[in-house]
């Protein structure tokens, strides 16, 4: 991507109302008659444009309405690469709209797209089309972590915290799921708080589901194999406990944390 020198700063700054080229609004904004002829001697064949007061839509080759024509929110970014600047056409879909653009020269492998700071997805310009392809970035069902959080056997008999008794963060997920292998002579439960300290923690062992034997509400697990899942946990930490009796155990957990 190569930026352009501006022919005048002032015509960067755009004031669109009804449909017109984006040239034409260039040289009104900047009192001038030749942007067209100073741009394509430059090369140039990209746009970035962001709407600051309103909405617009444009269309490349034909003419936008205020319904018609891919929109542009008010704030989102618009990149537009490899087209016929002189082909785009801008209208307001708001009344009237301040809009800035900033041209440049892109390279063949460079690609449109539209970006808004309250939101997560990317568009992309289809030529075919003449329209924007959305396509999520980072989607919510691809977030996930899976971990071991406990391989033991002939622990001490006394209170083990798993990841620790710090426990693991919950911040970006929604739900989590533990898989647990058992042994007599232990006892597990699972802690939340929004206290990194766990100062005063709160047992939630009785709202998880767990999904061998389709039955919620246990107080705790013991020698048994099981897997303990809770959804739309609202919560900063959680942690497991697990409680020895003796030294003669085994234990093996695992939890799953998912944003989707």
């Amino acid at each position: 991507m190569i930026f352009l020198t501006p022919q005048n700063v002032n015509s960067l700054k755009l004031s669109v109302t009804t449909s017109a080229g984006l040239y034409a609004l260039m040289d009104t904004a900047g009192s001038t008659t030749n942007s067209q002829r100073y741009y394509s001697d430059l090369n140039a064949n990209a746009v970035i444009i962001t709407p600051e007061d309103g909405d617009i839509r444009f269309l490349v080759g034909g003419t936008p309405t205020t319904t018609t024509g891919t929109l542009i929110s008010q704030g989102s970014t618009c990149v537009l690469c490899g087209i016929a600047l002189e082909n785009l056409n801008i209208i307001s879909a708001t009344g009237s709209t301040i809009c800035t653009v900033q041209i440049f020269r892109s390279e063949p492998s460079e690609s449109s797209c539209l970006t808004s700071s309250s939101s997560a997805t990317a568009k992309s310009y289809d030529a075919a089309v003449n329209g924007l392809r959305v396509e999520e970035t980072s989607p919510l069902n691809q977030q996930f972590v899976s971990e071991l959080l406990a391989s033991a056997t002939n622990q001490a008999a006394t209170t083990y915290y798993y990841p620790s008794s710090a426990g693991m963060i919950m911040d970006g997920y929604k739900d989590i799921t533990f898989e647990y292998e058992g042994s007599a002579n232990e006892t597990l439960t699972f802690e939340v708080s929004n206290d990194s300290a766990f100062t005063v923690p709160k047992d939630i062992t009785k709202a998880g589901l767990e999904m061998v034997t389709n039955v919620s509400g246990g107080a705790s697990f013991g020698n048994v194999n099981a897997v303990v899942k809770y959804d739309n946990l609202n919560v900063t930490y959680i942690r497991a406990k697990l409680v020895t009796a003796t030294a003669t155990n085994s234990v093996k957990l695992w939890a799953r944390r998912k944003a989707l």
